[in-house]
């Protein structure tokens, strides 16, 4: 089974400037500009104090998408709360 983010970083290999999410307030995303974000926001989760779950509450979806990809690249799960 391929990870997301795998599949994340071939794609932004492959297709560096097509767009990855659908633009919000006519502000879209590549998936390079996409990848290169769930890697910083991973490399920033991977200074935390070791843990397995990262909760996480959020009314963004691009946010929540950048959570749910950068969260198992850095080798966590995901707990989206409201």
């Amino acid at each position: 089974m391929t990870a997301p983010t795998d599949w994340l970083r071939r794609r932004a290999t492959a297709t560096p400037d097509a767009p990855a999410l659908d633009p919000v307030e006519d502000v879209g995303i590549s998936f390079a500009a996409l990848d290169g974000r769930v890697e910083a926001l991973a490399a920033a989760l991977a200074t935390l104090p070791p843990a397995r779950l990262l909760a996480a509450e959020t009314d963004r979806a691009e946010a929540l998408a950048l959570l749910a990809l950068a969260a198992p690249r850095a080798g966590l799960a995901l707990l989206p709360v409201n």
